[in-house]
């Protein structure tokens, strides 16, 4: 979809634990209007619509790219566990610019049908824009619906073989009602496989960047347990009982780990290290919790925390690969629609 760590990540299509709000007074009545929805239900996901629509959407968009690269190995784990299959009929929650839905709709073939839900508009933009640079070379793939729309909301018909989601699900107001809205969604038997973030703690590729920023900069005051959030899924019991609870049946759940390439060296790098470590350093700067904190810092501060940054941050160059690695734990959930 898809936050207080603040940044790319906090929400959905992942990134640094949360993204960052920014102003968009009428995406939330716009959003309203194209989903069919009551304003007085739309407001109790008001504020996430106003995050995406803003500063947040604008650095996703931007940053597309970077992160999914970031990102591919634990897409690769989603896609292996989902295994979508030609023909199906799939939805993508909190699909953001794209990757993951027009990943299924190449691998599926013609015959398929995918749709990618989001409550960002900017981040569709840009998704119907890669459509249209995949099908010049894919044009074999399987036909896609984008939907600005809130999918704890939106009125699901039960036609989907398989719901998906990568870092799409961890920020809706009421998970239980979320979660019913969106087995609604789902075929009798059809699949659920989402990926969320495990405990903060869990994950060294936000915590070291993150420990390094408060030794300069106050955190913030932390989320109550269960709270919207990057990391609201990590409790892999509250999970599979908040899956029950909507109605779905089979719920599993298992911890996944990869490491991450948060920086690497350019292959006309003289300096191969601090080519590595000049590309962390700048996604940890422009996105994710470390941007959120420093949004009101001035320049000597933003100075400060970028010297703390690099030291934390080139403790973990693997010479031999020419990157920065750092490790990041996920919950990959499945479950199945009863009935």
């Amino acid at each position: 979809m898809g936050h207080s760590i603040n940044g790319p990540g906090a929400r959905r299509n992942g990134g640094f634990g949360g993204r960052e709000a920014g102003s968009a007074a009428a995406a939330p009545q716009n959003l309203v209007k194209q989903s069919g929805m009551e304003p007085e239900t739309a407001s109790l996901n008001a504020a996430q619509i106003e995050l995406w629509n803003g500063r947040g959407g604008e650095i996703w968009t931007r940053l597309q790219a970077r992160l999914d690269r970031l990102f591919e190995p634990l897409t690769a784990i989603l896609l292996s566990a989902a295994a979508a299959k030609p023909g199906e009929s799939i939805l993508d929650i909190g699909c953001g610019c794209g990757d993951l839905t027009l990943r299924v709709a190449k691998a599926c073939g013609a015959q398929s049908y995918i749709r990618g839900i989001d409550i960002s508009a900017p981040m569709l933009e840009r998704a119907k824009a890669r459509e249209a640079e995949w099908r010049a070379a894919e044009p074999g793939m399987g036909r896609i619906e984008w939907s600005l729309s809130d999918a704890m909301l939106h009125r699901f018909e039960p036609r989907a073989d398989l719901v998906m989601s990568r870092f799409g699900v961890m920020f809706f107001a009421d998970p239980v009602v979320a979660f019913t809205n969106i087995r609604r969604a789902l075929k009798p038997g059809g699949r659920l496989a989402i990926l969320c973030w495990a405990a903060l703690d869990d994950n060294p590729w936000i915590k070291v960047p993150l420990a390094a920023v408060h030794q300069l900069i106050d955190p913030p005051p932390p989320l109550p347990d269960g709270a919207p959030g990057p990391f609201a899924f990590a409790d892999t019991q509250r999970v599979q009982a908040i899956l029950g609870e909507a109605g779905f049946a089979n719920a599993a759940a298992r911890s996944v780990e990869v490491p991450l390439r948060l920086g690497q060296a350019s292959a006309y790098a003289g300096d191969r290290a601090q080519s590595a470590l000049e590309d962390a350093l700048c996604l940890a700067l422009e996105s994710g919790p470390v941007a959120a904190l420093l949004r009101n810092a001035d320049e000597t501060t933003r100075l400060k925390v970028r010297e703390k940054l690099a030291a934390a941050l080139q403790l973990s160059y693997d010479e031999t690969r020419g990157e920065i690695v750092l490790a990041a734990r996920c919950r990959l959930y499945e479950a199945t629609a009863a009935g």
